[in-house]
Protein backbone atom coordinates (compact mmCIF):
# COMPACT_ATOMS: atom_id res chain seq x y z
CA UNK A 1 0.00 0.00 0.00
CA UNK A 2 0.82 3.38 -0.72
CA UNK A 3 2.27 6.02 1.79
CA UNK A 4 0.33 8.97 1.47
CA UNK A 5 1.49 12.43 2.06
CA UNK A 6 0.50 14.95 4.30
CA UNK A 7 0.95 18.64 2.92
CA UNK A 8 -1.85 20.47 5.13
CA UNK A 9 -3.91 19.95 8.93
CA UNK A 10 -6.73 20.23 5.97
CA UNK A 11 -4.79 17.00 4.42
CA UNK A 12 -5.21 15.04 8.20
CA UNK A 13 -9.10 15.77 8.52
CA UNK A 14 -10.05 15.15 4.80
CA UNK A 15 -7.77 11.86 5.12
CA UNK A 16 -9.84 11.03 8.30
CA UNK A 17 -13.16 12.03 6.98
CA UNK A 18 -12.37 9.79 3.64
CA UNK A 19 -11.12 6.65 5.56
CA UNK A 20 -12.34 3.92 8.32
CA UNK A 21 -9.86 4.97 11.31
CA UNK A 22 -7.30 1.73 10.77
CA UNK A 23 -5.93 3.77 7.69
CA UNK A 24 -6.07 7.21 9.34
CA UNK A 25 -5.21 6.67 12.76
CA UNK A 26 -1.63 6.12 12.35
CA UNK A 27 -0.47 9.68 10.58
CA UNK A 28 -2.31 11.25 13.38
CA UNK A 29 -0.52 9.17 16.15
CA UNK A 30 2.64 9.60 14.48
CA UNK A 31 1.93 13.71 15.07
CA UNK A 32 2.84 12.96 18.51
CA UNK A 33 6.68 11.33 17.41
CA UNK A 34 9.58 12.67 16.54
CA UNK A 35 8.85 16.36 17.48
CA UNK A 36 12.81 16.17 18.94
CA UNK A 37 15.84 15.57 16.96
CA UNK A 38 19.38 16.01 16.99
CA UNK A 39 21.18 18.56 15.26
CA UNK A 40 24.54 19.01 14.76
CA UNK A 41 25.85 22.09 16.49
CA UNK A 42 28.80 22.30 15.10
CA UNK A 43 32.94 21.04 15.19
CA UNK A 44 34.57 20.88 18.43
CA UNK A 45 37.68 19.92 20.32
CA UNK A 46 37.83 16.56 22.06
CA UNK A 47 37.83 17.87 25.52
CA UNK A 48 34.56 19.75 24.91
CA UNK A 49 32.58 16.91 23.74
CA UNK A 50 30.20 15.02 26.10
CA UNK A 51 27.30 13.10 25.87
CA UNK A 52 24.18 13.08 28.01
CA UNK A 53 20.30 12.73 27.52
CA UNK A 54 20.43 15.55 25.04
CA UNK A 55 23.97 15.43 23.48
CA UNK A 56 26.35 13.59 22.20
CA UNK A 57 29.68 13.53 19.54
CA UNK A 58 30.72 11.43 16.19
CA UNK A 59 34.40 11.69 15.48
CA UNK A 60 34.97 12.13 11.72
CA UNK A 61 38.19 11.58 9.72
CA UNK A 62 39.08 13.84 7.80
CA UNK A 63 42.33 15.90 6.00
CA UNK A 64 44.31 18.84 7.02
CA UNK A 65 43.68 20.92 4.33
CA UNK A 66 47.85 22.46 4.91
CA UNK A 67 49.49 19.22 5.64
CA UNK A 68 47.50 16.31 3.89
CA UNK A 69 47.36 14.57 7.46
CA UNK A 70 44.86 12.54 8.02
CA UNK A 71 43.33 13.86 11.24
CA UNK A 72 39.87 13.58 13.35
CA UNK A 73 37.39 16.14 13.63
CA UNK A 74 34.21 15.76 16.54
CA UNK A 75 30.80 17.01 15.93
CA UNK A 76 28.61 17.87 18.68
CA UNK A 77 24.58 16.97 18.38
CA UNK A 78 22.25 18.44 20.56
CA UNK A 79 18.10 17.07 20.92
CA UNK A 80 16.12 20.11 19.95
CA UNK A 81 12.61 20.75 18.80
CA UNK A 82 12.60 19.88 15.44
CA UNK A 83 9.71 23.01 14.28
CA UNK A 84 9.98 21.70 10.43
CA UNK A 85 7.44 18.74 12.04
CA UNK A 86 3.97 18.61 10.95
CA UNK A 87 2.49 19.13 14.00
CA UNK A 88 4.23 23.16 14.26
CA UNK A 89 4.52 23.23 10.27
CA UNK A 90 0.40 22.81 10.56
CA UNK A 91 -0.21 24.75 13.46
CA UNK A 92 -1.93 21.22 15.50
CA UNK A 93 -2.70 21.50 19.05
CA UNK A 94 -2.26 18.71 21.32
CA UNK A 95 -5.88 19.12 21.98
CA UNK A 96 -7.15 17.84 18.29
CA UNK A 97 -5.01 15.35 18.45
CA UNK A 98 -5.56 13.49 21.23
CA UNK A 99 -9.08 13.73 20.60
CA UNK A 100 -8.45 12.52 17.00
CA UNK A 101 -6.39 9.44 18.30
CA UNK A 102 -8.91 8.95 21.11
CA UNK A 103 -11.73 8.69 18.31
CA UNK A 104 -10.11 6.51 15.70
CA UNK A 105 -9.14 4.07 18.94
CA UNK A 106 -12.94 4.05 19.84
CA UNK A 107 -13.92 3.11 16.21
CA UNK A 108 -11.12 0.54 15.71
CA UNK A 109 -12.54 -0.99 19.23
CA UNK A 110 -16.14 -0.97 17.52
CA UNK A 111 -14.53 -2.39 14.73
CA UNK A 112 -15.39 0.32 12.02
Amino acid sequence: MAQIHLNSKNDYYTLKKLYKAKKWLPYWKALNKNRERFFDIGEFPLDECYKDDTHYYEAFQSTDKDTGEPITIYHMYELRTDYMHPFFRYHFTQEEIDKSIEEGENLLAQGK
